[in-house]
């Protein structure tokens, strides 16, 4: 990493936090640095972002452990997902994810195929079955029967759930996650 990026990120108040820590790390941050890192707070805004962002040119900081969540980042050509926290080893991982020239992180491993991830995303942003289905260009029952595979691949009960596990609020979700849903 040339010693600078561009930081990108909803609350000034972290924003302020992260480039300070950048900064002690040896990271400047500056609008028109090659690198893009965006900071994804609240969890679901850098997925907002990035589709706008440059590609292959993009990192994004996050702290959401769900694996469905973090493969359409990927799938955006994402070039690599770090950890948020602790904000003080920020600036080594991307410096380290730079001198090693990783283009791209492991894949986080799903239980679900690309068919479910893509219902759960829509689902999760708050589409109605319907739009859902007008989407990917499949019927209301099938998007009916899609999430309910879903659920039981999941061991969730229903779209609040999803919304939350799909966006790293796991605490909410009245089934807690299993093993299959750690990140990777």
């Amino acid at each position: 990493m040339p010693g600078e990026v561009s930081a990108l990120c909803s609350n000034a108040t972290l924003y302020r936090a992260v480039s300070g820590a950048l900064h002690n790390g040896g990271v400047r941050t500056t609008e028109n640095a090659r690198v893009q890192v965006l900071i994804d707070y609240p969890v679901g805004w850098a997925l907002q972002r990035v589709e706008g962002a440059r590609a292959l040119d993009c990192v994004v900081a996050t702290d959401n452990p769900c694996p469905e969540y973090r493969l359409v980042l990927l799938d955006h050509a994402v070039r690599q997902i770090l950890p948020l926290h602790p904000f003080n080893e920020l600036a080594q991982r991307l410096v380290y994810a730079d001198e090693n020239r990783q283009q791209g992180s492991p894949s986080p491993m799903s239980a679900l195929t690309p068919t479910e991830r893509a219902v759960l995303h829509y689902a999760a942003l708050g589409m109605r079955n319907r739009e859902i289905g007008a989407v990917r260009g499949v019927s209301v029952g099938t998007v009916k029967n899609v999430l309910s595979r879903v659920y039981l691949k999941l061991g969730i009960s229903g779209r609040v759930d999803a919304s939350n596990y799909y966006f790293g609020r796991w605490h909410l979700v009245r089934s807690a996650p299993d093993a299959t849903m750690e990140s990777a």
